[in-house]
């Protein structure tokens, strides 16, 4: 089962975020931002998260930081970029529940 990952127009505190974008030279690349805080686990990896990475790498990386951290990753950018062999991307916040079996998108 493939996994969600929401789509913001910015980055969200206490997230990973993964962000989409087209260089100058039309490369698809992406940065991390990792969530701050002075216990961040996989600093190492973190410190590499600021330079324009291709973006199977960037992603991977996110993952990563993500996991370490137990956090979630957020998107933001270009969501055309977005490979959908890496999951559902979805808008907004997460889905909440509201009675039995119905939901509402806070998109």
């Amino acid at each position: 089962m493939k996994s969600s990952f929401r789509y913001h127009d910015g980055p969200q505190n206490g997230s990973v975020t993964l962000f989409l974008f087209i260089t100058p030279d039309n490369q698809p690349r992406a940065t991390v931002r990792p969530p701050s805080g002075d216990d961040l686990a996989f600093s190492e990896a973190a410190a590499d998260s600021e330079a324009p990475l291709p973006l199977a790498k960037a992603f991977a990386l996110a993952v990563r930081i993500a996991n370490r951290n137990d956090v979630e990753i957020v998107v933001n950018g270009d969501p055309a970029l977005w490979d959908a062999d890496w999951g559902l991307l979805v808008n907004g916040r997460p889905e909440r529940q509201h009675g039995p079996g119905q939901t509402v998108d806070h998109a």
